[in-house]
């Protein structure tokens, strides 16, 4: 396996189900909507994915989950949407609304949407190549 590592200007950066159709459309929205363009991206099951997720001893549920990653931490579920969101701009009263919601609840949410995406969504057989113009967004 390619032990290669993240480089450091790749932070902040969002690992997402590349086969999830939820997770391409969360995805997309980032791509139309962070103005800053902040983010990069990579799928969940890539050699440098799991890399980096076994050597910070992050546990991903058995539903899955979007991850995102900062030099030296990372956010999972709930806190890791809310983080993309705050990278994005979202105004800062939004976010405390939605942080004064108890995280079992949201992540409460998240995982019932998680569990059941295959079912509401189909499951993509390849990942989707990015708008040329996006690419270098793509690790």
């Amino acid at each position: 396996m390619n032990k290669a590592h993240y480089k450091t200007d790749d932070f902040p950066l969002l690992l997402f189900d590349s086969h999830c159709l939820v997770c391409d459309g969360f995805v997309r929205f980032i791509i139309r909507y962070d103005r800053q363009k902040k983010l990069k991206f990579s799928g969940l099951h890539t050699d440098k994915a799991i890399h980096e997720i076994e050597n910070r001893n992050i546990s991903i549920p058995q539903n899955g989950t979007v991850i995102l990653l900062y030099k030296n931490h990372h956010l999972t579920q709930s806190d890791a949407v809310l983080g993309v969101l705050e990278l994005m701009g979202l105004p800062d009263w939004t976010i405390r609304v939605i942080r004064a919601l108890p995280q079992s609840w949201r992540d409460g949410l998240y995982t019932w949407i998680a569990r059941n995406r295959y079912r509401f969504f189909a499951e993509r057989t390849s990942c989707p190549l990015p708008d040329p113009e996006e690419a270098w967004r793509f690790i």
